[in-house]
């Protein structure tokens, strides 16, 4: 995907997911509380899932501007240890 694409896709995503994690430190978190043991694993699941996307997002993003090596992010992404930094740096250009 060339650069104004993906600066496209991560835009619109980033929004998507800003929105989708607005509602689950709200009133998601309220709601799932009344979820059924399966409801609620599929809803940790599918949070987890979100989180990891938007850290995959932060990588490219970072690799595209030159701030770290493609093999540095699939280092980080394969090690997990990007995640909560990569929500931070997130929630810092919001």
């Amino acid at each position: 995907m060339a650069a104004g694409g993906f600066d496209v896709l991560y835009r619109e995503d980033m929004v998507l997911i800003e929105d989708v994690v607005i509602y689950l430190d709200g009133d998601g978190r309220n709601d799932s509380h009344i979820l059924s043991r399966e409801a609620s694993f599929v809803y940790a699941t599918k949070s987890m899932r979100l989180m990891q996307l938007a850290s995959s997002l932060l990588l490219q993003c970072a690799v595209n501007e030159d701030k770290i090596t493609k093999e540095n992010a699939r280092s980080e992404k394969g090690e997990g240890q990007v995640f909560g930094n990569a929500i931070g740096a997130w929630r810092s250009r919001l």
